[in-house]
């Protein structure tokens, strides 16, 4: 952890997989809730933050290989019906949660057709 850094941890929002993050809690410090709620005292003080939102278009859903679409929680991968609809609210409320010169990094998925 940069000893620059506000706040290093994880964000979860169903219940059983913060238990499970709170295993690593000597590792990082782990906060229930939904997107920046738990982080209102690290506001404008992020160095950085990496997030894997749910970016499948809804309609996907069921044709995806079975140990992504059996396995996980279908709110882990459903982003709306063009897969973006997560990414933009992280976009929107990522300049407020960052400090100066902070970085936001995400995964995406690409189509090419």
């Amino acid at each position: 952890m940069c000893k620059d850094m506000a706040y290093s941890g994880q964000l979860e929002m169903l219940p059983k997989i913060a238990f499970v993050a709170k295993q690593n809690q000597d590792l990082i410090e782990v906060r229930k809730g939904s997107w920046f709620e738990p982080l209102k005292d690290v506001e404008g003080k992020l160095a950085g933050f990496l997030s894997n939102p749910p970016y499948i278009p809804g309609g996907d859903i069921s044709g995806l290989q079975s140990e992504v679409g059996q396995h996980e929680p279908k709110l882990a991968l459903d982003g709306g019906i063009a897969g973006t609809n997560d990414l933009l609210h992280l976009i929107d409320g990522a300049a407020s949660m960052l400090g100066p010169g902070g970085f936001f990094a995400f995964e995406v998925s690409v189509v090419i057709t």
